[in-house]
C-alpha cells in the first residue's frame, strides 16, 4: 500500500537488500512454530520485491536470487570511506607477539568460530608467539561456548574477547592488528550476503586471512591481496596461520598494499554515487 501511494504521488521506490534473512543461522535457536512463521514472512516479502522501480542488491549471488522477483536491480558492495595515507598507532606489546584480530558480531555458527578456534589450537603447538582479539557483540549463550572451547584447548590466556567498542574506535583497532581474520563458512546466509567487516579490513591496509565465501573471490585472490582457505576446517586455518607467520615483512606489507588497493578500486563510496544517482533517476 506504502509503495501504491508513493506511486500515485510521482515518487519511485526502492529496497535495499543485503541478506536471504529466510537463510539466518540464528533461526536454528527459535522454537519451531515461530521459525515457520518468520522463513513465511520472508518469502512474501521477498516476493514483493516485484513492487519496486528497482533494488539495491550487495552482491551478484543476491541480484540473481532476487532477478525471478525484479529484473531491475544493481549491485553495490560494503563501502567504506578509504582514507589515504596509513594510520600509525603506538601501542605497546610483546616483542614478536603476532596479533590476529576479528571485529564484528560474534556468532559461533556464522562466523565458523567452532574450526577458527580449533585452528588457533593447532596452531599454538608449532608457534607460540600469537594472541587473537575478538571485538564485538555475542551472545550469552555463545559466550558460554566460546569460554569452554577456549578452555577445552587451553588458549584461554591467547584468545581475548574485548566486547563491543565504540565505532570510532574501529579503525585504531585495525591499525593495531598484524593479521586480520574473516573465517565464515560458507553456509546459504554467507554466500548471498557480503561481509560489512570485508571492506573495512581492506582499507586498513592489513594482511587478511579469509574464507571463500559467497562473492569473496570476485575482489579478493590468495597470495595476492589476501591469505585465502582452500576450505572451512580447522586444518585449513592452521595452513594459512603458519604461513603467515613464516612470512617475511616485505610480503606481508604488499598483502596489506594490495588489499588497499582492493578497497580503493571496489569499496569506494565515491566509485558508486554517480552509478547510484543514474540508477535512480532514469
Amino acid at each position: 500500500c506504502r509503495i501504491k501511494t508513493f506511486r500515485k504521488k510521482g515518487y519511485k521506490s526502492f529496497c535495499e537488500i543485503n541478506e536471504l534473512r529466510r537463510y539466518d543461522s540464528s533461526l536454528t535457536t527459535y522454537p519451531a512454530l515461530k521459525r515457520i512463521l518468520y522463513v513465511g514472512l520472508c518469502c512474501i516479502m521477498e516476493k514483493r520485491s516485484r513492487l519496486y522501480d528497482g533494488l539495491l542488491c550487495i552482491s551478484s549471488n543476491i541480484k540473481r536470487y532476487y532477478s525471478k522477483y525484479n529484473k531491475r536491480s544493481i549491485v553495490i558492495p560494503i563501502l567504506s570511506d578509504i582514507i589515504t595515507g596509513e594510520t600509525e598507532v603506538v601501542r605497546e606489546k610483546a616483542k614478536n607477539i603476532m596479533n590476529f584480530v576479528f571485529t564484528g558480531t560474534v556468532s559461533m555458527k556464522k562466523e565458523n568460530l567452532f574450526e577458527l578456534l580449533k585452528g588457533f589450537y593447532l596452531f599454538n603447538k608449532r608457534n607460540k608467539d600469537w594472541v587473537f582479539n575478538i571485538y564485538g557483540r555475542i551472545s550469552n549463550t555463545d559466550r558460554t561456548t566460546f569460554i569452554d572451547l577456549v578452555e577445552t584447548y587451553g588458549i584461554q590466556n591467547k584468545v581475548i574477547l574485548n566486547g563491543e567498542i565504540p565505532r570510532d574506535s574501529v579503525s585504531e583497532v585495525l591499525a593495531s592488528a598484524d593479521c586480520l581474520i574473516l573465517s565464515r563458512r560458507n553456509i546459504k546466509q554467507n554466500y548471498y550476503g557480503f561481509s560489512t567487516k570485508l571492506s573495512e579490513y581492506a582499507a586498513a591496509r592489513k594482511p587478511i586471512i579469509l574464507t571463500n565465501t559467497g562473492v569473496v573471490k570476485d575482489y579478493f585472490s590468495d597470495g595476492y591481496n589476501c591469505l585465502m582457505l582452500e576450505g572451512y576446517d580447522a586444518e585449513d586455518f592452521e595452513m594459512k596461520l603458519l604461513e603467515f607467520s613464516r612470512m617475511p615483512v616485505s610480503q606481508k606489507e604488499r598483502l596489506g598494499d594490495n588489499a588497499y588497493k582492493t578497497a580503493q578500486d571496489n569499496f569506494s563510496w565515491k566509485n558508486y554515487s554517480d552509478i547510484l544517482y543514474d540508477f535512480l533517476i532514469h
